[in-house]
C-alpha cells in the first residue's frame, strides 16, 4: 500500500501536470475548452497560523506539502501504481550487503538561481533532515549519515545502519533539496522543481512556472495556492469563484448554494448538483462524484470538486 505521505507528493505533482482546460484566468473566468490555464487558483488543506516554509521537518499541512512538491525536486517519486520514478536519482546501486547504496545524480539540474544541483547538496538535505528527526518521526532512522559521504559532484554514497533493500522508496517524494548551508528557513528557500514561488507566502502563495526545470514544462505557466482549514469555506470559495480547485471536499456535504436540479434526464438517481459560473459569468452546473458507501456505511468519494462548465467540454481536475 502506499502511504499517505507519498499519495499526498504524487497529488502536488499531479496538480502542476493535469491542469491544462482546467480551472480559470487571474480573473476566474473559466478557460475555452482545448486552451491552457494561465493561472489555477488551488484551495488546499492548511491552517494560516502553522504554515511554514521549512520543507524537512514536520510538515501537517497540506498546502505546504503541496507547495514543498512544487518547488523541490526529489530523488525519486512514487507512482500510483506503487512503481518508482526517478527523479534528481537516476540509479541506486547496492553492494553486496545492502548496506551501502551509490546514488547517481541527474547532470545539467540547476536550481531557480542559475546553481547547479550537486551531491553535497542532496547529502546536506538528507543530513538535515536525518537532524530533524523528533518532527518527521525519525524519516532517516535507516541511515548512517555521518557514515555516507559524497564521492565526486553527480555521485554520492549513503550507508544504511544494517542491510536494507528498499532504500530506493525510503528515498521517494519527501527527500526535498536544497543548495547547501542554507540556514534560513523563515522564508522561501531556494528549489529546482518545476515551479519557483514569486510572491505571496505561506498561507497564500503564487507560484510561476520555473524554465530552467530539466523536466517536461507543466502546462500551467502559475498557480496561487491558499490554506484553508474548514471543508465547508473551501468548497465555498469554488462556488463563489475565488478558487478554481478545492482538495478534500466530501460531495456527502453540500455547503449553502448546493442541490439545484439538473436538466431531466441529465442526472443519475442520488447525484448532488454543484451551480458554478461559466466563462459568460451565466450560471452552469456541475456533478460532483457520487458518494458511495463501504461495507460499515460510512462515505467514501473523490473528494475535489473543479470550478468548470459542466457540458461545455472544459475538463476538470478531481483529487
Amino acid at each position: 500500500m502506499i502511504s499517505l505521505p507519498a499519495r499526498l507528493g504524487a497529488l502536488a505533482l499531479g496538480l502542476a501536470m493535469v491542469t491544462a482546460g482546467c480551472g480559470g484566468d487571474a480573473g476566474g473566468s473559466a478557460a475555452p475548452a482545448g486552451q491552457t490555464v494561465q493561472t489555477l487558483r488551488y484551495v488546499a488543506v492548511g491552517a494560516p497560523a502553522t504554515a511554514i516554509y521549512d520543507p524537512h521537518g514536520g510538515v501537517g499541512n497540506q498546502s505546504d506539502l503541496t507547495r514543498f512538491a512544487l518547488m523541490y525536486d526529489v530523488l525519486a517519486t512514487l507512482q500510483p501504481d506503487g512503481t518508482l520514478e526517478p527523479r534528481l536519482a537516476t540509479s541506486f546501486e547496492a553492494d553486496d550487503k545492502l548496506t551501502t547504496w551509490t546514488i547517481r545524480l541527474r547532470q545539467g539540474v540547476t536550481f531557480t538561481d542559475g546553481r547547479p544541483v550537486r551531491a553535497a547538496d542532496v547529502l546536506f538535505s538528507l543530513r538535515r533532515i536525518a537532524d530533524k528527526a523528533a518532527e518527521n518521526f525519525g524519516r532517516m532512522a535507516m541511515f548512517d549519515m555521518d557514515a555516507s559521504r559524497v564521492v565526486d559532484e553527480h555521485t554520492l554514497e549513503l550507508v544504511t545502519v544494517k542491510p536494507y533493500a528498499e532504500v530506493p522508496r525510503a528515498l521517494a517524494s519527501f527527500t526535498f533539496v536544497v543548495p547547501e548551508g542554507t540556514t534560513a528557513f523563515d522564508r522561501p528557500v531556494t528549489g529546482s522543481g518545476p515551479y519557483r514561488m514569486t510572491s505571496g507566502n505561506a498561507q497564500r502563495a503564487v507560484l510561476e512556472r520555473n524554465d530552467r526545470w530539466w523536466g517536461d514544462p507543466p502546462p500551467t505557466p502559475r498557480i496561487e495556492l491558499m490554506a484553508v482549514p474548514d471543508p465547508q469555506a473551501r468548497a465555498q470559495a469554488v462556488i463563489s469563484g475565488q478558487a478554481d480547485v478545492a482538495s478534500s471536499v466530501s460531495p456527502c456535504r453540500r455547503p449553502p448554494g448546493f442541490g439545484e436540479p439538473e436538466p431531466e434526464g441529465r442526472a443519475p438517481p442520488g447525484r448532488h448538483h454543484v451551480p458554478v459560473r461559466d466563462a459568460a459569468g451565466s450560471q452552469a452546473v456541475r456533478r460532483p462524484p457520487a458518494c458511495g458507501r463501504r461495507s460499515n456505511s460510512r462515505p467514501t468519494a473523490r473528494n475535489c470538486w473543479t470550478r468548470s462548465s459542466w457540458g461545455t467540454g472544459s475538463s476538470a481536475t478531481t483529487c
